[in-house]
């Protein structure tokens, strides 16, 4: 069987020799008969010059001008048109296809197959620098295609697939003149009924030139051709399917017509180069070219595909799960809805404790008065400049939402667990193990577990931390780090560093991959970090007792353990002391293994850094708030750090493992006496994880109950807030230390109409009538009752104002000392029963600005109850309370 290869290239003066090349030399080292065809798209640089040359240097190497218009597409079919093999395989002419797998692909042609499918995404493919924006758009593309046409194949979309001639001839006419025809050439072979196997393959980033791809102009020309098959598929009633379908265990070979009586096909071998006749594939070679060009030396090594025989059907099974996949996707997923959903449920809406400090940042803003001052300020020990920056920037966009400023700290906590992905991707080389550890990954980023950082705003200090820190640790994933990605990590320490004392232990824990990436990096790291350093700690206030024990170890320890150890104190001991053996045996074995520590270099700074913010916390809090203090909530999001190392570690070593037991010549020399240990490593790596996940799944369901109360009862009271002027001291104390200072700062954010009083944002909250399930007694209130305690809603009567003005009389919630049944009152006294606290503000009349509606205090045998019309329910009417605004819909303040 003859092959002929297609690369269309546009502009690719750097890269199309080095992709002929190679593809020459494979292609003579496996002595496949083939010719290699380049389409010139109308380049406007040399491309056509060293097209020349190279049809001139190698017998079978030829090229065509396109006579069409320019586009990718049309490169395609104009090769497709005048390609002379009995197949036709689609190369790229950037080398990001390799040429081996061309070779692959014959065989499988050889086998029988009419189609052969390469994909970058299954087990035994690699992929080199794909980029990560390029990654996300591929992966949600092919898996819409596998939805929607139910294929077992999930690299639709890569050009590069090989296809006999009669498919070509089958699937005619083409329709797509750009990147699209990617997608139509493979799915209307499988719609039409062509076989087709698959293979692993691999892909490398283009060294040279500019990729032709944008995604944004091709997006909707991807969709048209792919609904286009989907609909030919579903309406044609298989008009346009072969009438045949059916292969052969042994090689075939079809010719076209042509070709057998007038046309040549060059032939490739080890020796050199041959002309065969098409009609007679037989013959014995005419003449021997000698061969200037040798095997491809320089690419790196890779396995080769399992074997695999003709199957009977059109689909042949693969390897990968879409079902599988989603349900991994779907823990991120379920962990950030349940996020949103505690944001925008259960907090509240004014500030909360640290943040009434940010007051007087904004005073000074909508004055024209602020000064680097009030962001270099120490808050306690910390000097957190950024924070401060993007709370100032949220707070002047969103009128001081607190609801919008958490949700934007949960998109930063997207972007941390992004970076510490795609670094697992980038220093493994493999989107297997990132896809295997997103599960892992998530459940100890979004744990619930820190559910004092995810509702409370104030939080994006330690936030921003952890995002600088996975910035380093992406950009030194993979070593050498190159001075884009080392700038990336000194912005990621700058960041780290300017948002909580903490973060200044990057500078530390990252200095040695700073050093390995190069002795000029190293040395602009130390220099940098020296400044920093020196200069964050100058006039540092706080100064906490310390006295080295035992207690301080079992802290640190604690510490460590508490993402899986939920609230319990000897369970996090316990794993913080397995994690720290489990990282020690791994460390050992890796250095026996390897000798070399370049790809640890992430994820050991990313430990250490862990370790020193456990310690620095130690020191800061075991003295003065004792040895449970470990389980405090928001510093979980530091030892959630250690724990994505100890996942990395052990994905590094598992893949370690099996790399080494393959290589005859690292088994011939050192494999024997590390054998037994990296079995059993092996297998206690896979079960740590799995262990790991478990415990990640118990400690979220155990702190579900922690989350969801956490900052609620601030949510039922903060009406407080918003009657400042005459909200209980007892109340106030719920948001701030002291009700006075918390007096004069919700005065400044009346008068800037800020959070709770921005425009008509919670200016009104709902009254609504509930029933005790137990005594059937009814209680008005603007606090939202949980079912939990015992009430059930029955009606929303209206809206009360939460704000005095003129014309309005206050109303009170009191409650009966006889009966202990609650009723309203426009009495402070509560008629000599007692005073619960004010609900609200009521009109004395009807408003002539809303729409209100009558409140009536109404008599029921011995009970009384509210209603919001003169009716009572059928019931007498006792005492007209004043006049609320009417609402149909449920407020949505």
């Amino acid at each position: 069987m003859n092959l002929s290869v297609v690369i269309p290239a546009h502009n690719e003066e750097d890269g199309v020799r080095p992709t002929v090349e190679r593809l020459y030399g494979a292609l003579m080292e496996a002595g496949i008969p083939c010719e290699i065809l380049v389409v010139n798209d109308h380049s406007t640089d040399g491309t056509e010059q060293v097209l020349q040359a190279l049809a001139r240097e190698m017998p079978g190497v030829r090229y065509v001008n396109n006579p069409k218009a320019g586009g990718f597409g049309r490169a395609i079919q104009t090769g497709l048109e005048r390609f002379r093999g009995d197949a036709v395989c689609i190369v790229m002419a950037d080398a990001s296809d390799d040429p081996r797998d061309v070779v692959a692909y014959y065989h499988k042609l050889e086998e029988g197959y009419d189609c052969v499918f390469g994909s970058r995404f299954v087990r035994g493919s690699r992929v080199v620098d794909y980029p990560a924006h390029k990654l996300l758009v591929n992966r949600l593309a092919n898996a819409f295609i596998n939805a929607l046409f139910r294929l077992h194949f999930n690299d639709t979309t890569n050009a590069f697939k090989a296809y006999r001639r009669e498919v070509i001839e089958g699937v005619k006419p083409f329709l797509s003149p750009h990147f699209n025809i990617t997608v139509e050439l493979p799915l209307k072979a499988i719609t039409r009924g062509y076989t087709y196997a698959t293979v692993p393959i691999n892909w490398y980033n283009r060294a040279t030139g500019v990729s032709k791809l944008k995604i944004k102009e091709m997006g909707s020309r991807y969709l048209f051709i792919v609904l286009y098959v989907w609909l030919e598929q579903l309406l044609s009633r298989g008009d346009y399917r072969r009438q045949q379908n059916v292969i052969s265990a042994t090689p075939t070979v079809q010719r076209v017509e042509a070709l057998a009586m007038t046309e040549t096909v060059p032939r490739l071998s080890a020796q050199g180069s041959q002309t065969i006749s098409a009609a007679h594939p037989s013959d014995s070679p005419s003449d021997v070219i000698p061969a200037p060009y040798q095997t491809l030396d320089t690419l790196p090594a890779r396995s080769a595909p399992a074997p695999s025989s003709p199957a009977s059907h059109s689909a042949p099974a693969m390897p990968y799960l879409p079902l599988a996949a989603l349900l991994i996707f779907a823990v991120p997923v379920l962990m950030l809805c349940l996020i949103l959903w505690g944001i925008w449920t259960r907090t509240p809406q004014v500030p909360f404790w640290d943040e009434w400090q940010n007051v007087d940042m904004v005073v000074h803003f909508k004055q024209g008065t602020l000064q680097f001052a009030d962001f270099w300020a120490f808050h306690n020990e910390h000097r957190i400049i950024i924070p401060r920056m993007l709370e100032l920037g949220l707070i002047d966009l969103s009128h001081w939402n607190e609801q919008v400023m958490m949700t934007f700290d949960l998109g930063l906590a997207v972007l941390e667990a992004g970076l510490l992905l795609a670094a697992v991707r980038r220093g493994l080389n493999s989107i297997t193990w990132m896809v295997a550890l997103v599960a892992p990954v998530s459940l100890i980023v979004f744990s619930l577990g820190q559910y004092e950082n995810w509702l409370w705003a104030f939080q994006i200090t330690f936030i921003c931390t952890v995002l600088g820190v996975a910035c380093c640790v992406f950009s030194f994933a993979r070593q050498p780090a190159h001075w884009a990605l080392f700038l990336l990590a000194l912005v990621g320490a700058f960041v780290a560093s300017w948002s909580s004392v903490g973060g200044t232990m990057a500078w530390i824990a990252f200095l040695p991959a700073a050093w390995r990436a190069g002795r000029a990096k190293g040395a602009l790291w130390s220099a940098t970090a020296l400044v920093v350093l020196v200069t964050y700690f100058r006039g540092f206030p706080h100064q906490t007792p310390f006295h080295l024990s035992l207690g301080m170890l079992g802290f640190a320890l604690g510490y460590l353990g508490a993402p899986l150890g939920g609230l319990s104190v000897k369970l996090s001991l316990a794993f913080a002391g397995l994690s720290v053996a489990f990282v020690l045996a791994n460390l050992v074995f890796y250095w026996r293994a390897r000798g070399k520590g370049a790809s640890l270099d992430a994820w050991f700074g990313l430990a250490l850094f862990a370790l020193a913010v456990d310690g620095v916390t130690t020191v800061g809090r075991y003295e003065l708030f004792g040895f449970r203090d470990f389980l405090t909530s928001r510093y979980q999001v530091f030892s959630a750090l250690w724990w994505v190392a100890v996942f990395a570690l052990a994905a590094i070593n598992i893949q370690s493992v099996t790399a080494l037991s393959r290589d005859e010549s690292y088994v011939k020399t050192r494999w024997g006496a590390l054998a037994p240990w990296a079995r059993i490593l092996q297998i206690g790596n896979m079960f740590a994880l799995a262990i790991c996940c478990a415990a990640l799944i118990a400690a979220n369901i155990a702190l579900w109950g922690s989350f969801k109360n956490y900052l609620y009862p601030q949510r039922l009271d903060e009406v407080c807030v918003a009657n400042y002027q005459a909200a209980p001291d007892s109340c106030l104390r719920g948001f701030v230390w002291d009700p006075s200072y918390l007096r004069a700062e919700a005065k400044i954010l009346d008068e800037y109409h800020l959070s709770i009083f921005a425009n008509d944002v919670g200016t009104t909250r709902p009254l609504i009538l509930y029933t005790n399930e137990q005594t059937g007694d009814q209680w008005a209130t603007t606090t939202l009752l949980d079912s939990q305690s015992g009430y059930t809603e029955e009606r929303w009567l209206g809206l009360l104002y939460v704000n005095a003005h003129v014309g309005a009389q206050p109303l009170y919630q009191c409650l009966s000392g006889a009966t202990h049944s609650h009723f309203l009152s426009l009495q402070e006294t509560c008629e000599g029963q007692r005073l619960v606290g004010l609900e609200g503000w009521v009109d004395s009349a009807p408003s002539a600005t809303d729409m209100t509606i009558p409140l009536y205090r109404c008599s029921a045998d011995s009970t009384s109850f509210v209603w919001s019309d003169p009716t009572c329910n059928g019931h007498t009417p006792d005492v007209l309370l004043g006049y609320i605004i009417s609402q149909s819909m449920p407020w949505q303040g």
